[in-house]
């Protein structure tokens, strides 16, 4: 928990990914950029996919289109 400090366990079907509006932070949970953060571009909600520009490392500036469940809205905290 994000105030508490506190871990708890969830199973992975009662979780959904959370997307910033465009502009907002993201991090990429899966696949070969998994760990990378970035900033949400736009959504394609037929395809269920987001364009990420990621920040960082190698890959940095690269624009991508990801599943929805690849990404993740970051905290402000």
């Amino acid at each position: 928990m994000l105030d508490s400090g506190d871990v708890i366990r969830i199973d992975q079907a009662e979780l959904e990914t959370v997307l910033p509006s465009p502009g907002g932070r993201v991090l990429v949970v899966n696949g070969s950029y998994r760990g990378t953060k970035g900033r949400l571009l736009g959504i394609d909600t037929k395809k269920f996919q987001a364009e990420v520009e990621l920040l960082g490392g190698s890959a940095d500036g690269q624009h991508v289109w990801l599943e929805y469940e690849d990404v993740c809205k970051v905290s402000s905290k």
